[in-house]
């Protein structure tokens, strides 16, 4: 719980920090510079998860903390990584522009390659601290390397008003991240080693994580890739803001499963009994937590976009809303991933971002031909619901499914956004000012999220109880 506590804190300042940015940065640029970096972001994206083999997560279950061994082996293959992502940066920027038709895509994708080099020599020690569950550390560490990155963004913006301060601010937030988990963090010193039992224990498990990645690469981050051949670079900036909003809930509370929970569930996940409470309990929070902050952006997602941005991201605000019920969907699958993790069974995770990834490929290509921009939106949120089948399957598989409560949540999480948005409808047309609208939609969607939470502090009180006999 404690731990919990300081990824909260950690998740709601970084979500903060970045929220007022945006608001800053939307201000200093205009729409066509947040369009660039989306694509190069999801180039860059595509190259680190077409090559993840899992070494976070090897490093957090691996049996023995104290195998420098390992540890090192983990850490050199992290930076032979890094390197080489930097040279196929370098070498597929120039048609990366072409592709695109964007000559100043090539110089920002080389500079953020050389971002993805320095990280790669970032330290294993941020994955020891993650698995002693010292989230306070983690968490300041986060912060100090967003406030650096953000401070030189918004700095260079105001000086230079250019694309270029993003780019920039991205290789400042590397440099800051690789120094502090070598000075900030406690735990093994790197240093190169090739050791081959490690190497070989390493593969083993990383290649399910391998093909899992690269195949959630293609469902899940080639939506600005799909839509940047569709639509134009300036509609790209603002769905990339839309997309930005909607990511803040999902992201804090994936962050918080990846966190807290798989080292927790990595720890017992040979005593099923202790597994399954653990697992029915982390999913009644979730949803609930999850669900309400969700029911809110989905209800009042033309409401917040009005409120925080200009009339150039009004067109953001209906694609936050299709975007927070497809975060909806991933949410049900957030106890899922560690819980597989964890035991082993990866198999299924790449499974599921495969029904993902052909689920996309048809829906978004028939909303677009029906619908326009809107239905390719709309196929992309429905295209989480193959990966959520797989998932459930494997889970019904290991004894821990339960999809008549995950079909009793979706309807309430329904009704919760209709009876927000039916609201927000209303005071909008008496002419209430904006702010008035928000706050209605706020408590309208926390009174009816309510029975719920309260649900939720009578399971914990019950734990804490349990825990001081």
């Amino acid at each position: 719980m404690k731990a919990s506590a300081w990824v909260v804190v950690g998740q709601s300042s970084i979500s903060v920090i970045r929220l007022g940015s945006n608001l800053i940065l939307t201000r200093l640029l205009d729409e066509e510079a947040f369009g660039l970096m989306a694509l190069v972001n999801v180039f860059l994206v595509g190259l680190e998860l077409l090559s993840d083999l899992g070494l976070g997560p090897a490093v957090v279950r691996h049996h023995d903390q104290e195998d420098e061994r390992f540890i090192n082996t983990a850490w050199s293959m992290s930076v032979i990584r890094g390197a080489l992502l930097c040279s196929i940066c370098w070498i597929g920027a120039y048609p990366f522009s072409l592709f695109y038709g964007e000559p100043v895509l090539g110089p920002l994708t080389m500079v953020v390659g050389v971002s993805v080099f320095i990280s790669g020599f970032a330290s294993t020690r941020f994955f020891e601290t993650q698995r002693r569950l010292q989230m306070k550390e983690i968490s300041i560490l986060q912060i100090c390397r967003l406030l650096v990155q953000v401070g030189t963004m918004v700095t260079l913006a105001w000086i230079y008003r250019s694309v270029w301060a993003l780019a920039l601010g991205s290789l400042a937030g590397s440099l800051t991240w690789v120094a502090m988990t070598h000075f900030w963090l406690h735990g093994i010193r790197n240093r190169f080693r090739w050791e081959k039992s490690a190497v070989k224990s390493l593969f083993g498990y990383g290649r399910w994580i391998f093909g899992s990645t690269m195949v959630n690469f293609f469902s899940s981050h080639s939506d600005r890739l799909i839509f940047g051949k569709l639509i134009p670079v300036n509609m790209l900036g603002v769905y990339h803001i839309g997309a930005t909003v909607a990511d803040i809930p999902t992201s804090s509370l994936t962050t918080l499963a990846s966190r807290v929970l798989f080292p927790l569930t990595s720890q017992v996940k040979d005593e099923d009994d202790h597994l399954k409470r653990m697992f029915a309990r982390s999913s009644l929070l979730f949803t609930t937590v999850a669900g309400w902050i969700l029911c809110g952006f989905a209800a009042g997602g033309q409401t917040i976009i009005d409120l925080l941005f200009d009339d150039r991201y009004t067109e953001a605000g209906w694609m936050l809303q299709f975007l927070c019920v497809a975060g909806w969907i991933s949410v049900l699958q957030l106890s899922v991933r560690p819980l597989l993790l964890a035991r082993g069974d990866v198999q299924y995770l790449l499974y599921g971002n495969l029904a993902k990834l052909f689920a996309m490929l048809a829906l978004i290509p028939l909303g677009y031909m029906q619908f326009g921009f809107p239905g390719a939106v709309a196929g992309l949120a429905g295209s989480r619901i193959g990966n959520y089948l797989v998932l459930a399957f494997a889970l019904r598989k290991t004894g821990f499914g339960n999809s008549l409560g995950d079909l009793f949540m979706s309807l309430y999480f329904a009704a919760g956004v209709l009876a927000g948005n039916v609201a927000a409808r209303y005071v909008d047309g008496l002419g209430a000012h904006i702010i008035v609208e928000a706050v209605v939609v706020f408590v309208v969607v926390t009174l009816f999220w309510t029975p719920r939470a309260a649900r939720v502090a009578r399971e914990f009180g019950g734990v804490k109880a349990l825990l001081s006999r």
